[in-house]
């Protein structure tokens, strides 16, 4: 090999080797790991207490769910301050966050009756699991738990689900294949992986080339064992029937609103509400809704108590 090829070599190399384990290993996993790995490199290595149930003064129990791959996942039960019990709430964080973020919320629904099940989805928090599926695999994982409150906890009576973010697109998807899910508060959320994918990656890498997102989205299935295509929330709404509260801030530049709309429009629900919080992002709805929005929620929780 003459040294002008071999330059040339040295040189496609340089260039082609990056891009290929960018395509093959980092990229995907930006996508679908949550903790570890990748991630890791990202975030502060400093470690925090969590707060748990009990310094709340909350009343609870130690939840563990085994998925159907096998998985251990990790919540409490948290039961009603109140000998009132108007029905028990499945609380759903988003990506890269965990149960205990709910425990201020889960106090004060604690206080008005209700129960409250707080639950980090696998690959996050303190449950097991690697990968992120988006709701592929996490939508069977809280039928799951569904029915270990119905079966093992006893709790049978108005079970409903509030999700946030990617917490409302499991929680949607999850209302669509368990029925015994009664109602539904949906904040947030996107109605497309792949779509929102191409929205996001910019945030990782800066720029959006679209052939080789789509690239990360199929490693991504591959290697977390989900199929990207199936994640399509807007299509799991046709077959929630359950009364839906779905709420969307008007300023949210991480997700945006129209794809709320799009959740929103295709509920097979004749009992639905779309709300709009106005000025809110993605990341303090509750805080900008105030008072006002917690009325709201309430009227809606209300509304769908146990008689």
């Amino acid at each position: 090999m003459s040294k002008t090829k071999y330059r040339i070599l040295i040189i496609l190399l340089v260039i082609i080797l990056p891009i290929a384990i960018t395509a093959n290993y980092f990229g995907p996993r930006l996508i679908i790991q949550t903790k570890g790995g990748v991630i890791s490199l990202l975030k502060s290595s400093n470690q925090v207490r969590l707060n748990t149930p009990a310094d709340f003064n909350l009343n609870s129990d130690d939840l563990v769910i085994k998925t159907n791959d096998g998985l251990d996942l990790k919540g409490y039960v948290i039961y009603s301050n109140k000998t009132i019990q108007k029905g028990t709430i499945i609380m759903v964080h988003g990506i890269r966050s965990c149960k205990e973020y709910f425990l201020p919320m889960a106090k004060v629904l604690a206080d008005s009756c209700y129960n409250v099940v707080l639950i980090d989805l696998r690959a996050h928090g303190q449950s097991e699991g690697e990968y992120c599926t988006f709701g592929y695999h996490e939508k069977e994982d809280l039928s799951i738990v569904v029915d270990t409150l119905l079966n093992n906890e006893k709790l049978t009576d108005n079970i409903g689900i509030w999700g946030q973010s990617l917490g409302a697109a499991v929680s949607l998807q999850a209302m669509s294949v368990k029925p015994e899910i009664k109602f539904g508060i949906i904040e947030s959320t996107f109605s497309d992986f792949e779509t929102i994918v191409h929205d996001y990656i910019p945030n990782f890498i800066g720029f959006d080339i679209p052939l080789l997102t789509d690239y990360f989205i199929y490693r991504s299935g591959r290697i977390a064992d989900f199929s990207p295509s199936d994640v399509k929330p807007f299509v799991s709404a046709q077959n929630v029937y359950q009364p839906i509260l779905m709420v969307h801030g008007t300023k949210d530049d991480r997700i945006k609103i129209d794809y709320g709309r799009k959740n929103f429009e295709h509920l097979a629900s004749d009992d639905k509400e779309f709300l709009e919080i106005p000025d809110a992002n993605h990341l303090n709805v509750w805080r900008v809704g105030g008072v006002p929005y917690v009325t709201k929620i309430f009227g809606f929780l209300d509304a769908n108590k146990k008689e």
